[in-house]
């Protein structure tokens, strides 16, 4: 009887084969996916990828605004890392940007500033470390980012308290701008800077132009100044027309300059309260709100 030299093909061996093959596979993604999400560097929770920080607000064709946010953390006993985000047209070493340390839950402008770094990189946003530093038990640290030479052209900052877990971020604050009652011929405008600033004294103003953008170099704003020391309050500005169909840009400076914004809001006309230009009992009144 001749010899039959033909194996039997073992296919359980090779289903599980297959199927432990696909669990490692399985098993690496999600490992790999969880160490992407824990330690790549975020701002805001988008990736750190300064094209990606704001997408076009243009394109929207409604209301946008624009800051500068931080996000940062102890890192080691001697080294706090920040990072930062800047409005689109910023250019953060062309306009002298920077970032500083202090002690403290908010800025005293009296205090001496521990550590203070011109940033060198002209993209909007980015990151640096304080390195070298005595940090003391028990003392909150808070960091600022300025705009200009002036150490009280902080425009946001960024509160670690003592507590604070290692690589755990701290508590971003930054100023903002916002109208809240717009007429044919008005304005009433809502600003809020860091705690600690003092508007009048450290010329903070607002400006208002036409446009969905604005310019740091080439701006023509027409700016009013800010005459309360509160780092929280109210501007009204009369007899500045607004027409419908009209995009209009708010801004918050922060310093004498008007390169030194730290703040806008971009918004249409439409919004405005228009009266009506006959009897308005006859007229169809409505409050574009």
């Amino acid at each position: 009887m001749p010899y039959n030299n033909k194996i039997r093909f073992n296919w359980s061996f090779l289903l599980k084969g297959l199927l432990l093959l696909l669990s490692s596979l399985i098993l690496f993604c999600l490992i790999f996916l969880l160490c992407d999400f824990l330690f790549k560097p975020k701002i805001l929770g988008v990736p750190f990828n300064c094209e990606a920080c704001l997408s076009c607000p243009n394109e929207c064709g409604k209301n946008y605004q624009e800051g500068i946010v931080l996000s940062g953390n102890f890192v080691a006993t001697k080294v706090i890392s920040v990072s930062y985000e800047t409005p689109l047209n910023n250019n953060p070493k062309k306009y002298k940007n920077w970032i500083g340390l202090w002690k403290g839950s908010y800025i005293n402008y009296t205090d001496s500033v521990l550590q203070r770094i011109f940033i060198e990189d002209s993209k909007r946003c980015g990151s640096y470390a304080f390195d070298s530093l005595a940090l003391e038990v028990g003392q909150d640290y808070i960091v600022g980012y300025g705009l200009g030479d002036s150490l009280s052209s902080v425009a946001a900052t960024l509160f670690l308290p003592w507590q604070s877990p290692q690589f755990k971020t701290g508590k971003s604050t930054r100023t903002l701008v916002k109208p809240i009652e717009i007429g044919s011929n008005y304005i009433v405008i809502h600003y809020c800077s860091p705690l600690g600033n003092n508007p009048k004294a450290n010329n903070n103003w607002i400006g208002i132009q036409q446009g969905q953008t604005f310019s740091y170099t080439n701006n023509r704003f027409k700016k009013y100044r800010i005459n309360d020391s509160e780092y929280s309050g109210d501007l009204v500005i009369n007899n500045f027309p607004f027409a419908r169909n009209t995009w209009y840009t708010i801004v918050y400076g922060i310093g004498k300059q008007k390169k030194d914004i730290a703040a806008s809001w971009t918004f249409n006309g439409n919004e405005a309260q228009y009266e009506c230009q006959e009897n308005c009992l006859s007229c169809n009144c409505k409050k574009y709100h």
